[in-house]
């Protein structure tokens, strides 16, 4: 699987990280070994070709080569953005809670998020009961409430906004789906219909059954999770077939500050930069003259 994202910059500290050697130096040693074999294979298959002879196993080593950077250009991708979080319990739910703007996540204490996420749900902390666990995933920019209870999980789920100093943030809460759920895409949906007009709508006998839907935006996309692993073919909505494709993880890239892990319209950073050429703080009659520094693909 390949995937596509603006580049980031990252500093020469950042990369000689204890941390990051010891999770990508493997994958770094294989890649230089793989390549070394690559090398050779081509110029063996060189060799062949002078002589009239078939290569042998010079593409299984091509490919082999391949799929190690790949593999390793795809962690390193999910290294950018993927903050080092506390393990939730494995059989907890977990709610995503997404600011849609304005709201610095990393300026506010984690407390005071807690706290006016509890005040919005209407859920109060008793001490000695503390069930729910609460997360703040400040690279991605969304808050994390895992929780056993099935009652927290409506009550968490409805939230609309959240208060906090007399201000109000509105925000999207939605259900995470559980790992061996499978996911889905469609295309060709109404963008008017509610989330729960379109649930209503692809609970059909035909369609295999379906624990939840979250419209992409206000596109005419939306991802349905269904409760068992394997995604059909074709759904229908409204009695009207749509083709479902397999769900792909995306890693969201910000056109705003050029980061990873984060939308545009949730973006709060200070630092703006031009997406053609990274000039910082670009003027609105700027001359965008493209720059390969600043556009990488990670496959």
């Amino acid at each position: 699987m390949e995937v596509t994202v603006e580049g980031t910059e990252i500093t020469p500290e950042e990369f000689r990280t204890a941390d990051w050697i010891t999770k990508v130096g493997k994958h770094v040693k294989e890649l230089r070994d793989a390549a070394r074999g690559d090398r050779q294979g081509r110029q063996d298959s060189n060799a062949r070709a002078e002589s009239g002879t078939e290569p042998g196993d010079d593409k299984k080593k091509t490919a082999a080569a391949n799929a190690a950077y790949k593999k390793l250009g795809h962690k390193i991708a999910e290294r950018s953005i993927v903050s080092y979080l506390p393990r939730l319990p494995d059989n907890d739910y977990k709610i995503i809670i997404r600011p849609k703007c304005g709201l610095a996540l990393t300026k506010i204490p984690n407390t005071r998020l807690s706290e006016a996420v509890r005040m919005a749900a209407q859920i109060p902390w008793i001490k000695g009961q503390e069930k729910e666990v609460f997360i703040v995933n400040d690279k991605q920019g969304t808050l994390i409430f895992s929780t056993p209870d099935i009652d927290t999980v409506w009550k968490v789920t409805r939230i609309k906004s959240i208060k906090i100093e007399g201000k109000s943030y509105d925000v999207t809460a939605y259900l995470a789906p559980h790992e061996d759920s499978g996911r889905g895409v469609v295309r060709g949906i109404d963008p008017r219909l509610s989330v729960e007009e379109l649930t209503e709508a692809f609970d059909n006998s035909r369609n295999p059954p379906i624990l939840g839907v979250r419209k992409l935006g206000n596109s005419s996309s939306a991802v349905l999770i269904f409760k068992n692993g394997t995604v059909p073919r074709w759904t229908y909505c409204y009695g009207v077939p749509l083709k479902c494709v397999l769900y792909k993880k995306r890693y969201e890239v910000c056109y705003r500050c050029g980061q990873l892990g984060h939308r545009s319209d949730v973006c709060i950073s200070d630092h703006v930069r031009c997406r053609g050429c990274g000039m910082t703080a670009p003027p609105e009659d700027h001359d965008v003259s493209p720059s390969v520094s600043c556009v990488a693909k990670v496959i």
